[in-house]
């Protein structure tokens, strides 16, 4: 069992509501916490608010019974006395439910006590900071196989993109990581054209985020026509208008020494605000244009990782269900 103890501070309100999913309030006074019973999900907050009287706010030790509460997470503050003050606040990230009463004097007793029940997360709801390190190949959809090549999830590079372009060398590429790899067909002198996508199985939900910015380490290496991009959906997959497509690795020169290092987008423009966002990441080499695209079609590969989508907002969620309202 964890204890949690907290200085109620401007300042540590601050920092907790930037991570918050939804913000309750409970008015605290004479006897009283309002509402008594409250039901949150886990990355929610509470704020408890002193409407008068000297009050704390005691998750620990049953001040009736003198037993302790059992909560999942025990926490209690100092007493506030101070009108309008905040006298505690705190994010559950654990469920199950808590009760608490005011230690302050004979509070509990003449029936200040309360209760918090915390759900678990709602199906397919991402907090953000959300991060994948593709250790999981369900979290991901790999597109058809109707042109040549598709994604793959791997933990060790394959000999031939090894020796043509080095290992991958991402933070956690033990783990797995996605890969296209295009040499294999540049070697077996069988190239066609390759359109391959790797796309989030999660739908996103930035109602509430204004500001999004998405990260993935990357290592890849240029060959002739093969281009690499992000795109994006904010009609839940159903198109993947060009507008909403970024290529990446445009100064990457044929030939050069492979690209391994770490891109950062801010997506504002592309997502912000959106309430049904798919991403997903792109292969591409049309190569028949080209006379002879046995010797000059396809490209080394292209292999990415730990993915991370974050938010300087306030109020950072996202969700498949549509955006959380406070109670």
């Amino acid at each position: 069992m964890k204890k949690f103890h907290s200085l109620v501070l401007s300042t540590f309100l601050a920092v907790f509501v930037i991570n918050a999913q939804t913000i309750h309030t409970v008015n605290t006074g004479s006897y009283y916490y309002t509402p008594t019973s409250l039901t949150v999900d886990v990355g929610d907050s509470v704020v408890w608010i002193n409407d008068g009287g000297t009050h704390d706010v005691n998750g620990d030790i049953n001040s009736i019974t003198g037993q302790q509460f059992n909560n999942p997470v025990i926490f209690d503050s100092p007493t506030t006395s101070t009108p309008g003050a905040v006298i505690f606040a705190y994010k559950f990230t654990v469920p199950g439910t808590y009760n608490y009463d005011c230690s302050v004097g004979s509070h509990a007793q003449a029936g200040m006590v309360g209760t918090v029940i915390v759900n678990p997360n709602p199906q397919n709801t991402i907090l953000l900071p959300y991060t994948n390190n593709f250790n999981n190949p369900s979290d991901w959809i790999i597109g058809p196989a109707n042109f040549q090549g598709q994604w793959q999830f791997l933990s060790t590079t394959p000999v031939d993109l090894t020796q043509y372009m080095g290992a991958m060398a991402s933070t956690s590429s033990s783990d797995g990581f996605a890969v296209f790899n295009g040499i294999q067909y540049l070697l077996a002198g069988s190239v066609f054209d390759q359109d391959a996508t790797l796309e989030l199985n999660n739908t996103l939900n930035f109602t509430n985020n204004s500001t999004v910015f998405i990260e993935f380490e990357q290592r890849f290496k240029k060959f002739n026509f093969d281009e690499t991009f992000i795109e994006f959906s904010t009609d839940n997959g159903t198109s993947w208008p060009s507008s909403l497509a970024i290529q990446l690795n445009t100064q990457v020169i044929t030939n050069a020494t492979a690209v391994q290092d770490l891109v950062t987008l801010n997506i504002s423009s592309y997502v912000g605000g959106q309430s049904s966002v798919k991403v997903r990441f792109r292969w591409k080499s049309i190569s028949n244009t080209s006379p002879s695209p046995n010797s000059y079609g396809s490209g080394y590969g292209w292999m990415v990782d730990d993915l991370k989508i974050t938010s300087t907002d306030l109020v950072i969620t996202a969700e498949v269900c549509g955006p959380t309202t406070s109670s």
